[in-house]
């Protein structure tokens, strides 16, 4: 993977796994240690890494200045990269995410982040829109059960949307082997937990 590729964490925030103000990722612990392994092998390969952070309304999981707006801190950005705050599902929607992009260079992204259906699709849509080449990790986004679909069955439908819509949709494992296989970085294969 050439370096015009870039990391994109969605709404990672605290609001999505302390339970206060919506339901918990119920797959919480799995979804971050995907995002961390992620973020490593980005940096690792000194690739751009962006942040985006939902400002969400008052009283929200994502009120702005709250205890649940902070990005999580087992994912804090480095000095060095960018975080963009976002208003709407959209990160590229008032913000400066696609100037950023441009500046880096950056032709494919690489997305992850919660929630499966609603930020990360809005995104996802949003980065096709702009002829961006987009790969979705497997298990790189989350999202919670709801109207009786289980959370596995709602992100497995999207990864099929994604991929419908011209996403490479890889497992953690394909990711690694196919885009970083000359580190010398060894992950234990998330798929199978």
């Amino acid at each position: 993977m050439k370096n015009n590729t870039a990391l994109i964490i969605i709404d990672v925030q605290i609001g999505a796994f302390d339970g206060k103000k919506i339901f918990p990722l119920e797959n919480g612990r799995e979804f971050l240690a995907n995002v961390m392994v992620l973020l490593d092998l980005f940096r690792k390969s000194n690739f751009p890494v962006i942040f985006v952070q939902d400002c969400g309304d008052i009283g929200g999981a994502f009120e702005q200045d709250s205890e649940h707006w902070p990005i999580h801190p087992l994912v804090q950005p480095n000095n060095d990269e960018f975080v963009i705050l976002k208003n709407s599902g959209n990160a590229f929607i008032d913000t400066s995410l696609k100037e950023k992009l441009d500046q880096l260079g950056v032709k494919r992204l690489v997305l992850t982040g919660v929630h499966s259906e609603k930020c990360v699709t809005e995104t996802f849509l949003a980065a096709i829109e702009e002829n961006y080449k987009v790969i979705i990790p497997e298990k790189g986004h989350s999202t919670i059960s709801s109207k009786g679909i289980n959370y596995i069955d709602k992100v497995a439908a999207q990864n099929d949307f994604f991929a419908s819509k011209g996403a490479k949709v890889l497992s953690m494992f394909e990711l690694k082997k196919k885009f970083f296989s000359k580190l010398d970085y060894t992950i234990k294969d998330l798929d199978e937990n």
